[in-house]
């Protein structure tokens, strides 16, 4: 949680090894993000804060497309992603393409394309932003699921209520420094 410019979307690209760190390190799944870049690749899943979709793909083949770049069986990929699909209210939209999806819809397409390959750690960085409050409640449904399979997801946000309804744990940064970290509940207390 923190304001725009805090860093939270450069320590998601750092950590999930897309940005190299100017200084410092980190681990990632027990892998440094310097010299492993390409073992946690394989274990994570992003979504990123700007949408990165195929628009002359359809939904399906948006979600496929990644499947495949992950090496998933196409058996294992094709039943996942109507499964998926389903989940995000875009099932009856799969063949669509998505290009003509609203800017909600191909926000929950992105977050698709993220778990496609059920990684062990996701990162959401703003996964909401844009949303109506009825696709948001969609998306957090979605990332309960997640929590319930005890998965770890590091998510970044501004929405105070989303950070508090999401998380286990907050860190509030600003200016790339950690200003405050601790459960919803001591946050609140604290104040």
């Amino acid at each position: 949680l923190g304001p725009n410019g805090a860093g939270k979307t450069t320590i998601i690209k750092m950590l999930s090894t897309i940005l190299y760190p100017t200084s410092g390190n980190a681990k990632v799944l027990g892998f440094d993000i310097k010299k492993e870049a390409r073992e946690i690749k394989k274990r994570i899943g992003v979504c990123p804060q700007e949408l990165v979709i195929y628009p002359r793909l359809t939904a399906r083949e948006n979600i496929h497309l990644i499947a495949q770049m992950h090496g998933m069986a196409k058996k294992d990929y094709k039943e996942r992603t109507d499964e998926l699909l389903g989940k995000m209210n875009l099932l009856d939209r799969a063949n669509s393409l998505v290009k003509g999806y609203s800017g909600g819809m191909k926000r929950r397409i992105n977050v698709l394309m993220a778990v496609i390959h059920e990684p062990e750690l996701l990162f959401f960085d703003e996964p909401t932003a844009g949303l109506d409050p009825q696709s948001r409640r969609v998306v957090w449904d979605f990332i309960r699921d997640f929590q319930e399979k005890e998965s770890t997801i590091i998510l970044t946000t501004h929405s105070m209520e989303e950070a508090d309804d999401l998380s286990d744990e907050l860190v509030i940064i600003d200016n790339g420094k950690i200003i405050s970290q601790g459960t919803p509940d001591e946050l609140k207390g604290k104040l």
